[in-house]
């Protein structure tokens, strides 16, 4: 939704097969329908006057492609003609969709902008097994963007992610280091995947897991940081075997 709550978006079923991306204000769903009759279509997230929505459509050839609908009109992101993977997220300033550039575009996490088009996010981590960078949320104005790196190759199985932080002045950093540079004492803790953060890009929030491995936790930073700081414990729950890979 966006950051009012007066606007909605999301997909709905059209047949027992199809869904499309639909967008729910003033009482009123509007179908932003598919770019293909066949194939369905999800949105992921809309800016805060609604001209902005992002999310996915799929293609014939049964890729998932990320698509992005300004002012209703459907645009599907690709690289030199390959699919880019989901939006995840919009920029309520209308601006700015981030996701994860997929197989194509070398594992690296995407910016597309209205004006200027798509940008990529290069991963700072070994990319030979952090394959994968997913942009998961992004701030009002497009400043600040957070997401995950993550092995997807099944013979690493249980390989943690590692949550990240993207700044135009600071590029890709690992969360965690970032926390502790901005005064957090996170104590061990892992903050492996941050999933929002706030229209002012001030307070970011995620889950990681305990220095155990085995203990999740929910946790919440903001910056700049009043003294002293400590990381915030939203929720904790206790995993009785190690954790299963992640799906999306």
């Amino acid at each position: 939704m966006n950051s009012a709550g007066s606007i909605l978006a999301g997909n709905a079923w059209i047949s027992a097969g199809n869904t499309h991306a639909v967008v729910w204000s003033g009482g009123t769903m509007t179908d932003l329908g598919s770019n293909l009759s066949t194939r369905s279509t999800r949105a992921n997230g809309v800016s805060d006057d609604g001209s902005l929505v992002g999310g996915w459509q799929d293609r014939s050839d049964g890729y998932r492609s990320g698509a992005v609908w300004v002012n209703g009109a459907e645009t599907v992101l690709t690289v030199g003609g390959n699919p880019l993977a989901d939006v995840n997220a919009v920029s309520g300033d209308g601006q700015w969709a981030v996701g994860n550039g997929g197989a194509y575009a070398f594992g690296q996490a995407y910016m597309w902008n209205r004006s200027t088009g798509l940008s990529f996010l290069n991963s700072p981590f070994d990319t030979s097994m952090y394959d994968t960078l997913s942009a998961t949320a992004v701030s009002r104005d497009g400043s600040v963007v957070v997401g995950y790196a993550r092995d997807t190759n099944p013979l690493d199985w249980g390989t943690p992610d590692i949550g990240w932080i993207w700044t135009s002045g600071t590029g890709v950093e690992e969360i965690g280091a970032w926390a502790t540079a901005q005064g957090f004492n996170i104590g061990g803790n892992s903050l492996t995947d941050p999933t929002g953060i706030s229209p002012d890009g001030r307070y970011i929030v995620g889950y990681g897991y305990a220095p155990n491995g085995f203990t999740t936790l929910g946790w919440v930073v903001s910056t700049p940081v009043p003294e002293p700081a400590t990381l915030g414990v939203l929720a904790i729950g206790t995993l009785a075997v190690l954790r299963r890979r992640k799906s999306r």
